[in-house]
């Protein structure tokens, strides 16, 4: 860590707060019992961008995972792992929203192609193993 500013409670971060790391990424936003807690946005230093709900120092709850390449996934995370519900958007213009299982597709969602093409199914760990007819 090179910069805290927030505030303190017995040296342990607390509150609202601006932590600048080593390499350069950074965190603005919650603190509790000195965790990452609440919401807030982490920026690494390659680009990537999180907006969203932090648990225990990790992506937990809803968010929004920004790549420097413009995919993008916005929905619900557990332990920095895409899990639930959630959309992800290719920066070529591809989608896929459905259900999630530790960062994979896996579940029930559709994927939308370029042209606009929507295919249902059910996916398990980030493989369609089952087309569903439009019903």
């Amino acid at each position: 860590m090179q910069n805290m500013m927030a505030n303190t409670r017995k040296a342990n971060k607390h509150g609202k707060g601006l932590l600048i790391f080593a390499d350069g990424s950074q965190y603005n936003g919650e603190f509790d019992d000195n965790q990452i807690n609440g919401y807030g946005v982490y920026e690494w230093i390659d680009g990537k961008r999180y907006e969203g709900n932090w648990e225990d120092n990790k992506m937990s709850g809803q968010g929004k995972l920004i790549w420097k390449d413009k995919k993008c996934y916005e929905g619900s995370f557990e332990r920095d792992k895409r899990n639930g519900f959630g959309k992800f958007v290719w920066g070529d213009g591809r989608i896929y929203e459905g259900q999630w299982r530790d960062g994979k597709q896996h579940g029930e969602g559709k994927f939308i192609s370029r042209d606009g093409k929507t295919t249902k199914g059910v996916w398990e760990n980030g493989k369609r193993e089952k087309k569903l007819d439009d019903k």
